[in-house]
């Protein structure tokens, strides 16, 4: 078990370094399954088969929000559906109109409710979705869950009865829209029964989760994983809907079990170290009971370096070490050169005599009076 928290924790940490970079790849991957099981189960319009259409619109939905790949995927099944029939493509539009206007008013936040749902379906493990809408969500994720089934049951009705759709024979275009209402909306009984089925998982997994008890998300699982495959027998039977028996145990099977993996990747309890407090305020009495969650501190790696300079380091640690506080602290000294050793004198003031006269009391050895001495100038530089 411990092996298996570190592992946890190892994918969290790297997941909170790199979500900017994690999450984009993720939508990218996302949009483009979306996409390329919309042209396989449909693929009515060439042009959308083109890859290159596909991986623009994907690369659009890595760096936009969530529910921009919602409208994209809708415009995919609506594009290829009025490549096939034009009434039956007005029909789908309009539904998913409706659809929309329950989505973004009650739900805007569940995009991935509303893609993973028919995609699940086409993995055999449709029963997942509302198990984990169930623990993670509200029950307004059963308006979510629902339209994803309704998108799920029109791709599979148009791929059924594409060859119908393609060449309906009526007198009138009122005819033709009447004859794919029926068919696609109210004959269709199993998209009714699935959406219910899901939305009371939904609502019974959040109430039973919400509960003051023990493993109360692993009982949550198990009743919902229950319920949603005894609702879906049951309207087998009452409206003759022709699933499998098999089909529909092992999906809600396998459906548990990888809600279990999520559920230990979101939240994992230790109720053996669960505490009740009680304390109060001016106003209320309060009752807590606080269950830790189960983590592991994850070991650090230590790196040790090794290179060519390992015995030029050592030598200049071993020469630092010999030397005294008192000295290391100390600035170097440089040696002066001679001529600076002493600043030249300046030169002396000029006195000056009576009367114009120089003084005889000079010094000598200066350099002006040498030359205002000299018989052959006077006072004022001019020869006699």
């Amino acid at each position: 078990m411990t092996a298996l928290l570190e592992v946890r924790e190892h994918l969290k940490n790297f997941y909170s370094r790199f979500d900017v970079y994690i999450i984009p790849v993720l939508k990218f991957a996302l949009a483009l399954i979306t996409f390329m099981l919309i042209n396989k189960n449909l693929g009515f319009m060439a042009r959308l088969q083109n890859k290159g259409v596909l991986m623009i619109a994907a690369l659009l939905c890595s760096f936009l929000p969530a529910n921009v790949m919602v409208v994209f995927a809708a415009a995919f099944i609506v594009l290829n559906i009025y490549a096939l029939s034009m009434e039956c493509a007005i029909v789908v539009f309009a539904l998913f109109m409706l659809m929309a206007l329950l989505y973004f008013r009650f739900s805007p936040s569940d995009a991935l409710a509303v893609l993973l749902t028919p995609v699940c379906f086409m993995l055999h493990i449709p029963y997942v979705v509302p198990l984990v809408c169930g623990l993670v969500c509200t029950p307004l994720s059963a308006i979510s869950v629902g339209c994803g089934v309704a998108v799920y049951y029109v791709l599979d009705y148009v791929r059924v009865n594409s060859s119908v759709l393609g060449n309906i024979e009526a007198e009138s275009a009122v005819q033709k829209f009447k004859y794919v209402i029926d068919n696609l909306l109210m004959g269709n009984r199993s998209m009714v029964a699935t959406a219910a089925a899901f939305a009371v998982t939904i609502i019974l997994v959040y109430i039973i989760r919400r509960l003051s008890v023990d493993h109360s998300w692993t009982i949550a699982t198990v009743v919902g994983a229950i319920s949603c495959v005894v609702i879906v027998l049951v309207g087998d039977m009452t409206f003759d809907l022709g699933v499998s028996l098999s089909g529909v145990v092992f999906g809600g099977l396998v459906s548990a079990i990888i809600t279990f993996v999520l559920q230990f990747f979101i939240l994992s309890l230790d109720y053996s170290r669960t505490e009740h407090l009680q304390f109060e305020d001016d106003e209320y009495y309060y009752y807590v009971k606080a269950v830790p969650k189960m983590t592991v501190a994850t070991p650090e790696k230590k790196v040790k370096h090794i290179n060519s300079q390992k015995k030029n380091v050592s030598s200049e640690r071993t020469t630092s070490r010999n030397v005294s506080p008192d000295r290391a602290k100390t600035p170097v000294r440089t040696a002066r050169p001679a001529s600076a050793a002493k600043p030249a004198a300046k030169p002396a003031a000029r006195p000056v005599g009576t009367a114009g006269t120089v003084p005889q009391n000079t010094n000598p050895n200066a350099e002006g009076w040498r030359r205002l001495n000299s018989p052959t100038q006077s006072i004022g530089g001019i020869d006699d």
